[in-house]
């Protein structure tokens, strides 16, 4: 059964932090612009969330993209203690429960949350926790899998979000993290279009990322960076997206095996796989710090 934590589903993100305390820091946590944004953001469209994973349109291929893409990454060993900060409604936790000794999904939407809560986790340890990525209520070195799909483009200060997840990873653990792709053509051509007709973005809302800072970021925080691969072979861009929307699915569809053949980089996001590096910059193994 899902454990509960600090939630009642009508409760707004703030209300419900404003009760809360950090881990062993005794302070309450600060409740910042950008989490109270993603968490009405996520509530709005909690009821569709899910369901979006499985429509036939070009959303729903990047979702699915990422899913199979961090799939991949992670392989198929045990993942030990697991937690998937802003994992909203627990998408992934079908795809990962048999490789886990525990999955803590995180997010800081409240229906998200409550909708975690209902999953039926067949005997895996599952716990639900609303609250910030900027304020991970565990101790450090607590988790041996780290994943954050789709979470620090809506954070004002994604490298302090991922400052907490490495402080909560174990030495040897790995952090997933996905990034959108500054790079990406379909981003660019986006771009230009809505310059050109001088109308706002559907991107100025999230953030974007190249491959350079994050490096520098996962360097700063002693991550080793083991591999990046590039998905959502998105290349029509918006709001042609939306106008050829079977057009735009079933040709992403159609290029997504080619990414990674054909150069990593031109999808619409990328993946980081990273491993800590314990405090004297070196990696350890993480199967020997996973529960058996």
């Amino acid at each position: 059964m899902p454990q509960n934590y600090g939630i009642a589903p009508q409760q707004t993100y703030g209300a419900c932090m404003e009760n809360e305390k950090t881990y062993d820091r005794g302070e309450q946590p600060a409740i910042r612009a950008d989490d109270v944004r993603s968490a009405k953001h996520f509530d709005e469209g909690a009821h569709k969330y899910a369901a979006g994973y499985e429509e036939r349109c070009s959303a729903g291929h990047s979702f699915r993209a990422r899913r199979s893409k961090a799939q991949a990454l992670l392989g198929k060993g045990p993942l030990g203690d697991l937690l998937d900060v802003g994992g909203a409604s627990g998408v992934y936790f079908d795809a990962l429960k048999s490789q886990v000794s525990s999955y803590h999904i995180l997010d800081v939407s409240p229906l998200m949350i409550s909708q975690a809560q209902d999953i039926k986790s067949g005997g895996v340890p599952l716990f639900c926790h609303l609250a910030s990525a900027y304020n991970l209520p565990f101790p450090d070195e607590h988790f041996d899998t780290v994943l954050a799909m789709g979470v620090l483009e809506y954070l004002d200060q994604p490298w302090k979000a991922l400052e907490e997840m490495a402080r909560v990873a174990r030495p040897g653990g790995v952090i997933l993290v996905s990034y959108p792709n500054v790079q990406s053509p379909m981003r660019r051509m986006s771009q230009a279009i809505y310059r050109f007709f001088r109308k706002p973005s559907p991107f100025a809302a999230t953030l974007v990322f190249s491959v350079g800072e994050v490096r520098e970021a996962a360097a700063t925080l002693k991550l080793k960076e083991i591999c990046i691969k590039g998905y959502n072979a998105q290349l029509i861009p918006f709001p042609l997206t939306w106008r050829l929307r079977w057009l735009s699915y079933y040709l992403a569809k159609a290029l997504e095996p080619l990414l990674g053949r054909s150069g990593n980089l031109w999808g619409s996001s990328f993946i980081v796989k990273c491993e800590k590096l314990n405090g004297n910059g070196w990696a350890c193994t993480a199967r020997h710090l996973m529960k058996s």
